[in-house]
C-alpha cells in the first residue's frame, strides 16, 4: 500500500507557544492521550541588554530557562518514547518506515526549499519544524501539519511536503546551519509507552515547580523588566538619532518575538487558572501586551517596503511612541504578576513540598540577528 496515515492526529491551535517544536510536540500529547501542562510549566524566561562590538549593535538577548529538559518531561513523566536524531542521511526512508509503524515525525527542514509558502520559497533560508503524520509514495508527497502561510499565520493547516523538498530542506538544516544548531535534534520520531498510567501528582507536581519558580525570581524578573527597558532607550535614540531600514529591521525581529513569548506567558497562565481563577487575570493583562508588540510588528512589516528616506525619521518617531506605550503595559503587567504571587505566598497555594527547582537547561538568543534563522 503506498499511502499511510496516522489516523486521528490533529494539529495543535490553542495558542502560539514559545517556538514551533512546541506545537508539534504538544499534538503528538494530545495524540497519545498525553497532558501537555509538564510542557507548559517547563520553562521562563529572562531577557538582557547587551552589545555586541562585531556588528556595532545592541541586542536584546533571552534566555529560556527549563526547569527539566524537554525530552526528559516526555520520556520519564509522560510516557513518549522520543527517537532523536542530529540528522537523518535517509530522510525519505526514515520518514516512511516510521509513519508505517505509526510513529509521528517532528522534522526540520529549510523553508527555502519550501514551495507551498511563498515567504520563503527560494528567497529566505529560515529553519522551521513541521509535524509529518503520513505519506504516499505513488505521488511522492509527505502529509503533514504546517502554518503554510509563512512563520506569523495564526492557523496550522493539512497540507503536502514533496520527497524531494523534504530530501533539500532536512539537508540543509545541517549542512548550512551546521554548527548553530549545535547537538538539536533536526528528526525526532514518537512513541507511546502503553503501560503508562496518568497520575494526579504530576500535574500538581509541574504546576507547583512553576509556581515556586515565580515566586523564588522576583528580583530577577524586575532585571529582566528593566534590561528590556535599557534596551528599548537606546534603541530608541539610534532610531531618532539615525534611523535606517536595518535598524527598523531589528525592532521588528524583537516585536516578532516578543508577540510569541508573551503569548506563552499568557497560555501558561490560561493554564494555571485551571487551579487557580486568579491567575486567568494576570493572562488577561498579559494578553493586550503581546498585542501590542504584534501590532508594532504589522506596523514595520507593511511601512517598511514604502519608506522613502524623508519618511523614515517620521516613522522611527511613531515606532518610539509606541514602544513607550509597551513598556507602560510591561510594567502594568509585571505589577499585575508580582500581586498575584504575593495572594499565592499569602493563600500557600504552592506545594510546600516544592521549594526549590533546578535549572538544568538555557538557552541565550539574540534577538536582533542579522539574518534570524528561525525556531
Amino acid at each position: 500500500m503506498s499511502v499511510h496515515e496516522i489516523k486521528g492526529m490533529r494539529p495543535f491551535q490553542d495558542s502560539i507557544f514559545n517556538d514551533c517544536s512546541y506545537q508539534v510536540r504538544f499534538s503528538v500529547l494530545r495524540f497519545y492521550g498525553r497532558p501537555i501542562e509538564p510542557l507548559v510549566f517547563n520553562e521562563e524566561y529572562r531577557f538582557k541588554c547587551q552589545f555586541e562590538p562585531a556588528v556595532r549593535r545592541w541586542h536584546l538577548v533571552y534566555t529560556t530557562h527549563l526547569i527539566e529538559e524537554v525530552d526528559c518531561v516526555l520520556t520519564k513523566k509522560l510516557g513518549i518514547g522520543v527517537d532523536a536524531r542530529q540528522q537523518s542521511r535517509s530522510v525519505i526512508g526514515d520518514l516512511e518506515e516510521a509513519i508505517a509503524e505509526e510513529r509521528p515525525v517532528m522534522l526540520m527542514i529549510d523553508r527555502f526549499y519550501q514551495s507551498a509558502v511563498p515567504e520563503y520559497f527560494d528567497r529566505q533560508h529560515f529553519l522551521h519544524y513541521v509535524l509529518v503524520y503520513g505519506s504516499d509514495s505513488a505521488r511522492r508527497v509527505f502529509r503533514i501539519f504546517d502554518d503554510m502561510h509563512g512563520r506569523y499565520s495564526e492557523v496550522i493547516e493539512e497540507c503536502v511536503l514533496p520527497y524531494d523538498e523534504a530530501e533539500q530542506g532536512h539537508a540543509a538544516c545541517y549542512e548550512r546551519f551546521g554548527r548553530e544548531l549545535g547537538e538539536r535534534a533536526t528528526f525526532t520520531a514518537f512513541s507511546a509507552d502503553e503501560n503508562w498510567r496518568e497520575d494526579a501528582a504530576l500535574l500538581v507536581q509541574a504546576r507547583d515547580s512553576f509556581v515556586s519558580r515565580l515566586l523564588s525570581d522576583r528580583v530577577a524578573i524586575e532585571k529582566s523588566v528593566a534590561e528590556l527597558e535599557q534596551f528599548a532607550a537606546l534603541m530608541e535614540t539610534s532610531l531618532l538619532e539615525n534611523a535606517t531600514a536595518d535598524l527598523l529591521l531589528d525592532f521588528y525581529h524583537i516585536s516578532r518575538r516578543m508577540t510569541d513569548l508573551k503569548r506563552t506567558q499568557s497560555y501558561q497562565f490560561r493554564c494555571l487558572s485551571q487551579q487557580t481563577r486568579d491567575a486567568g487575570a494576570v493572562a488577561d493583562m498579559i494578553d493586550p501586551v503581546a498585542r501590542a508588540w504584534n501590532l508594532l510588528r504589522m506596523r514595520i512589516m507593511k511601512a517598511a517596503g514604502n519608506l522613502r528616506s524623508g519618511k523614515m525619521r517620521e516613522f522611527a518617531a511613531d515606532v518610539s511612541v509606541r514602544m513607550q506605550e509597551i513598556l507602560r503595559m510591561e510594567r502594568e503587567q509585571m505589577a499585575g504578576l508580582f500581586h498575584f504571587l504575593e495572594f499565592l505566598a499569602e493563600s500557600r497555594f504552592h506545594s510546600t513540598a516544592v521549594t526549590e527547582h533546578q535549572e538544568v537547561g538555557a538557552r541565550d538568543v539574540g534577538f536582533s540577528a542579522l539574518k534570524p534563522s528561525g525556531l
